[in-house]
């Protein structure tokens, strides 16, 4: 009886070798910095560089304080990195244990885009990472996002309206989605419980008021972040000629029946009396 042949498994293992091979210089490669001799070089000089990755550094963000929310992260990698993670907290970064990151970029990308739910003051963090380790030394930056700029409402021309129209005009807010208009009959310290007459994507509002009396304005910006503390507060007096003449029609009216009445009572009691 013939014995089975041992090239099969030769094949298999000289495929192997190779592939383990090519794996080796492919590691090597991807680092592209200076490699850190094992001792294990082969004939072909290709090197093991497998070694815990050193900190990455997290440059200040620019600019410091954000009205978009829209956040510009840049580092330099960590030697030995095939990646970077990143966390964002609204406390100090100290730890990254407990926290989970929002991003992992690969090598050679060294620059991230985030964009943040709301106002506030946010930490940054870039933890350097490779398949053997993760670097437990890093550097904290943080960035400031801001509501809203308050905008600016201007004066009302004229202080007096004789047809009840407003004309609302306000600087624009770059950073602004949308606004919104409040008015009231007294003086506006806040917004608060108030409602809004109006919600605009423009810089300008015409109202309209069928009442004559003296009516407060302010305004307020709005966008994804948040509201912008409220505008300064501008009046106008309405003064629509004939508006509220009815009603003193009215009394007289009440007032003349009442009169005739009581005329009427008169001539009656005086021709009982006759």
């Amino acid at each position: 009886m013939k014995s089975k042949s041992s090239k099969p498994f030769f094949l298999v293992f000289l495929i192997s070798i190779v592939s383990i091979w090519t794996i080796m210089g492919t590691i090597n490669l991807m680092y592209d910095r200076e490699p850190i001799n094992t001792g294990n070089d082969t004939a072909s000089g290709v090197s093991i560089c497998i070694v815990p990755p050193e900190p990455a550094y997290l440059w200040p963000i620019l600019p410091s304080t954000s009205v978009d929310g829209i956040i510009e992260l840049n580092w330099t990698a960590g030697l030995y990195a095939d990646s970077h993670y990143i966390y964002r907290d609204t406390n100090p970064i100290s730890s990254v244990t407990g926290l989970t990151p929002i991003e992992n970029i690969f090598f050679p990308t060294v620059n991230y885009t985030d964009v943040v739910p709301k106002a506030g003051t946010y930490y940054y963090a870039i933890i350097s990472s490779n398949m053997l380790d993760n670097c437990s030394s890093f550097n904290c930056q943080s960035v400031m996002v801001l509501n809203p700029s308050q905008p600016i409402l201007d004066i009302i021309y004229p202080l007096v309206s004789t047809d009840g129209i407003i004309y609302l005009n306000w600087s624009t807010v770059a950073e602004a989605e949308s606004y919104y208009i409040y008015r009231d009959i007294s003086l506006i310290t806040s917004v608060i419980g108030l409602n809004p007459i109006a919600k605009v994507l423009q810089s300008n509002y015409i109202d309209n008021i069928t009442r004559n009396g003296q009516y407060f304005y302010v305004i307020v910006a709005e966008n994804n972040l948040g509201n912008s503390t409220m505008s300064n507060q501008v009046s106008v007096e309405v003064a629509i000629p004939g508006e509220g003449i009815p009603a003193f029609e009215f009394f007289f009216a009440i007032l003349y029946i009442i009169v005739v009445v009581m005329i009427g009572r008169r001539k009656d009691r005086s021709l009982k009396i006759l």
